[in-house]
């Protein structure tokens, strides 16, 4: 079985926060292939236990290791957090996935716009966007257009 056809295994640093607590309720709704779940947290919450697709996980400490043989590492915990494990995460294989702006500005790293399109069975379509020189990225980012085969 290829990569690109098994399930995957999907890290979530702060996945006790609010935030990272939608992002696994978004994953189970979505039926995203996942085949091994890595809930990462601070040193505070390690231990915890979040609950993903009717089975409780333990939570650990988000660490470089802790990242070994992930696909996808979410980042729904601070920049601060991000900047320290994204390369990690990438340097060990992982496409880092982040929800803070910490690498909004970064020459060579994709800011991704999801975007609902019509016609497709409600199915979302991601495009990448041209940053703006701007500190308000997140409200003046331009996204450039894509033909429907490149969806």
């Amino acid at each position: 079985m290829t990569r690109a056809s098994r399930d995957k295994v999907v890290a979530v640093a702060g996945a006790t926060g609010a935030v990272g607590e939608v992002l696994l309720r978004v994953l189970e709704e979505r039926a995203f292939p996942v085949a091994e779940l890595r809930p990462l947290a601070s040193e505070r919450s390690a231990g915890a236990v979040v609950r993903f697709r009717g089975t409780d996980h333990r939570v650990e400490v988000a660490r470089p290791a802790a990242l070994d043989g992930a696909d996808f590492v979410f980042f729904a915990a601070t920049g601060t957090l991000s900047k320290e494990l994204a390369p990690e995460a990438a340097e060990r294989g992982a496409v880092a996935i982040d929800k803070s702006s910490t690498w909004r500005m970064t020459e060579g790293v994709p800011l991704v716009v999801p975007t609902r399109s019509t016609g497709t069975g409600g199915s979302s379509r991601v495009r990448t966007a041209r940053r703006s020189p701007s500190s308000w990225c997140s409200r003046r980012c331009t996204v450039r257009p894509a033909s429907r085969a490149s969806w």
